[in-house]
């Protein structure tokens, strides 16, 4: 007796499910061309081991995205090459986690939920920079730059964005992709660091007057006393002078 198709379907479905090869034995019954059914297990094999890869880079995906401390994106540029606030844009659990937000609920799948919360005096460099890449033809303009975002709490919050565009053969942008970084504490302390550098110039400038003022002072000083040391010993030798006469005078008395 032949076994019924609907068991041979789900004995295969129970391998698959498991990662066996396929039981072939069932259907050679169905099917005389026992190299077709070789053919077609080998590419069901193919296919299951393609969904696995597939099923294996999803998840290794979710996982940079939500736990490396890297927000990931990506968006598919339209073929006018015009973009706007609802362009759909995919933003990874770990960017909008970075930015304070749960999903998508949040923080929706377009491109405005990125360019509205970035800082005003940030946005015109941003956008010049962001566009300079993507419609760069030759592909030789890079993005990488750093900007403030305003996270769910309000509080804007320094980032580091990078990112790359697929391109098609006349250097049309097709697609890009990017990733931000938080490096608002390296900011935070390298303006400090900045403020604690400048503090330290402005007291050498301030020790540096002083000293300066004080040589000038002594400069000052010592020309005086050097004044008044000439005028005391010109006072002297007039002194000198005027006893050198009067002992003449009283040695002349004397003789006469």
């Amino acid at each position: 007796t032949k076994t019924p198709l609907d068991t041979i379907l789900r004995e295969w479905a129970e391998a698959l499910a498991h990662g066996q090869p396929l039981p072939l034995a069932a259907a050679e019954d169905l099917c005389e061309d026992r190299s077709l059914l070789a053919r077609f297990a080998q590419q069901v094999a193919a296919l299951g081991a393609a969904g696995a890869d597939n099923e294996l880079n999803a998840t290794r995906l979710r996982l940079w995205g939500g736990y490396s401390g890297v927000g990931l994106w990506d968006i598919t540029l339209p073929a006018s090459g015009a973009v706007d606030a609802n362009t759909p844009s995919y933003w990874s659990p770990g960017l909008q986690a970075l930015l304070g937000y749960h999903d998508s609920s949040e923080f929706p799948n377009v491109l405005g939920s990125w360019t509205s919360r970035l800082h005003p005096d940030d946005v015109e460099r941003t956008f010049a920079n962001f566009n300079a890449h993507v419609y760069d033809r030759t592909g030789t303009t890079p993005f990488d730059m750093e900007y403030r975002a305003r996270t769910r709490s309000g509080a804007y919050r320094w980032f580091r964005g990078r990112a790359g565009t697929e391109r098609d053969a006349a250097g049309n942008p097709i697609r890009c992709c990017g990733s931000i970084v938080d490096i608002h504490d390296e900011k935070e302390a390298q303006g400090a660091k900045q403020a604690q550098d400048a503090a330290f110039n402005a007291r050498i400038h301030e020790v540096s007057e002083t000293v300066r003022q004080m040589a000038a002072s002594m400069r000052g000083f010592i020309a005086d006393l050097a004044q008044t040391t000439r005028e005391s010993c010109e006072n002297a030798e007039v002194g000198i002078a005027r006893i050198g006469e009067l002992r003449g005078l009283i040695e002349n008395v004397a003789q006469k």
